[in-house]
């Protein structure tokens, strides 16, 4: 199984051609590794181009889109991601489209470890009940609740992460508050995203943070996937942690007045000779 991430090579050329030469589909191969045929891959993505949203978009678009998805092996007619259609520039008739990671393809990465049974998030609404029990949680509600809805950080205490493991190991939990969702929140530029989803971005949040925490198993391959998945949703929510307000105190440092105010240590008594 490759390693590597393959380098995206810019192209205008149309998506029959482009999947007909053999130097991409070698790219392809070399990404997917042993996560699937490189046949079913391009299958299941010609399928999710058929959407009447995306057949307009550029071939361009649609290349680029295709690299994304074989170096983070995820397919969107798996729902582990999205194809979202952009007008170009307003008004001019011009559509690209982009890749939105679900969170299932976080979960479906992660679950890749050979040691790795099964990593599941869950956030916890307001309105649960929530404990710990010899380290376990013990999170009680009801699922059918009307009005157990989640949109948005009020709506919520935090979320977690059970990572069950194949080989006996104990599960393990990380814990994730809802500061820490909002702060991830507000990196985004995107923020119609983050109000319109508001649930399945908190969702993905939790995965972010176990694998950010090296919580759950990962092996090189693995690790490769997951860093290419935080790249380019980084680059398609325009994530930038500038856009959170530091709430640490400045740092003040010392001047030449401050130094001179600083008292001078009293003269120790000399021990007698």
């Amino acid at each position: 199984m490759s390693t590597a991430v393959q380098v995206y090579e810019p192209t205008n050329e149309s998506l029959a051609n482009y999947i007909a030469n053999e130097h991409v589909v070698a790219k392809f191969q070399a990404a997917l590794g042993d996560t699937m045929p490189v046949d079913q891959f391009i299958a299941n993505m010609l399928t999710a181009f058929r959407d009447p949203k995306i057949i307009s978009c550029r071939d361009s678009s649609k290349n680029r889109v295709m690299h994304e998805c074989a170096a983070m092996g995820v397919l969107p007619t798996l729902g582990q991601v999205s194809l979202i259609p952009y007008e170009v520039d307003r008004g001019s008739g011009v559509y690209d489209v982009k890749t939105m990671i679900e969170w299932r393809g976080y979960k479906a990465v992660m679950e890749r470890h050979p040691d790795v049974l099964d990593i599941t998030a869950y956030l916890v609404h307001s309105t649960d009940e929530f404990s710990m029990s010899n380290g376990t949680p013990v999170h009680v509600f009801d699922p059918f609740d009307p009005h157990r809805a989640i949109k948005g950080p009020e709506n919520i205490k935090g979320g977690f992460c059970c990572v069950t493991y194949c080989n006996g190991r104990p599960r393990k939990y990380h814990f994730t508050t809802v500061a820490y969702i909002s702060k991830c929140q507000s990196c985004a530029q995107t923020q119609k995203i983050w109000a319109k989803w508001y649930e399945q971005m908190a969702l993905k949040t939790l995965y972010r943070d176990c694998f950010s925490r090296q919580v759950v198993t990962t092996d090189l391959i693995v690790g490769n996937q997951m860093r290419e998945m935080l790249r380019i949703e980084n680059i398609n929510l325009g994530n930038d942690p500038g856009r959170v307000p530091d709430e640490r105190p400045p740092v003040r440092r010392l001047t030449t007045a401050d130094i001179m105010d600083i008292p001078k240590p009293e003269a120790q008594p000399q021990p007698p000779e």
